[in-house]
């Protein structure tokens, strides 16, 4: 997954799915939160706050 694309833009969860090609920002947030223990919202707020 592109954690990156969380970091630098402003697209919102859903069009960050549809860009990555998944099937809808569910699938993509079920799989990322697999991987990260987070949901890609929780991600992108953890990581702003720490100044990344």
């Amino acid at each position: 997954m592109d954690h990156l694309l969380l970091l630098t833009t402003e697209k919102s969860v859903s069009d960050i799915a549809a860009e990555l090609g998944f099937a809808s920002a569910s699938h993509l947030g079920s799989l990322f939160k697999q991987q990260e223990g987070l949901t890609p919202r929780q991600y992108r707020l953890q990581q702003r706050q720490l100044g990344k």
